[in-house]
């Protein structure tokens, strides 16, 4: 996969980080979809089910945006939902515990 052209060097750290969970806070325009499509493809690439694999976004647009922007690569199927209708839930939930 050549995303290394597309990509700043912070960027592909992020993406070429597959042990494990990841968080990317960035700002505005800054390429947060891009990488979290890319660092998917990378994981796919790299053998890893697709089943095992869960992306969360903030906001609608990028659930939408997401799977254009999903690379040319082995395909897999996975849905893109926003996080923000289960954060409620999930914070309530935590404090319980």
């Amino acid at each position: 996969m050549n995303y290394i052209d597309e990509l700043n060097k912070e960027q592909i750290r992020a993406v070429e980080n597959i042990d494990g969970p990841s968080m990317v806070i960035a700002g505005a325009g800054s390429g947060k979809t891009r990488v979290l499509t890319y660092r998917i493809a990378h994981m796919i690439h790299s053998d890893i089910d697709a089943f095992n694999i869960l992306a969360l976004t903030f906001t609608n647009k990028a659930a939408k945006e997401s799977p254009r922007k999903f690379p040319k690569t082995k395909h897999a199927t996975f849905g893109w939902v926003p996080f923000t209708p289960y954060l409620p839930e999930f914070l309530e939930r935590r404090a319980r515990s």
